[in-house]
């Protein structure tokens, strides 16, 4: 097994994990009663991204189309987007917020990487 192949199953599992959290964390949010619009519209958004992740990283396995990387961008960017606009939209992000956001950008940067490891692999 090459360090190629290590990286890539590990991103694989770092990848499964991400979109089960988030699709999760989504179903936690709704399941809690949010009354108000705006947590119930982003625990959907959530939900979305973590099952269209998990979608375009199982086509990508079985068929290799290079255009699953940029589908997989297209979706990190709108849920960046909609958690970037729900963080101005609660305040400012500072703190831990602001440290949320990084790790937000680590994992959906992570994500990318795995499909693009997937797509390009022997």
């Amino acid at each position: 097994m090459t360090h190629d192949d290590v990286l890539r199953y590990g991103l694989v599992v770092i990848s499964l994990l991400t979109s089960f959290l988030l699709t999760f964390y989504g179903m936690t949010m709704i399941m809690s009663g949010a009354s108000t619009q705006g947590p119930l519209i982003f625990a959907y958004v959530t939900i979305a991204y973590g099952l269209g992740h998990l979608a375009v990283l199982s086509h990508a396995w079985s068929s290799r189309e290079p255009w699953a990387i940029k589908i997989n961008i297209l979706f990190a960017c709108c849920f960046l987007g909609v958690v970037i606009i729900e963080a101005v939209r609660n305040g400012l992000p500072e703190g831990s917020n602001a440290f949320s956001l990084v790790v937000l950008l680590v994992v959906l940067g992570a994500n990318i990487l795995a499909i693009k490891k997937i797509v390009e692999r022997p």
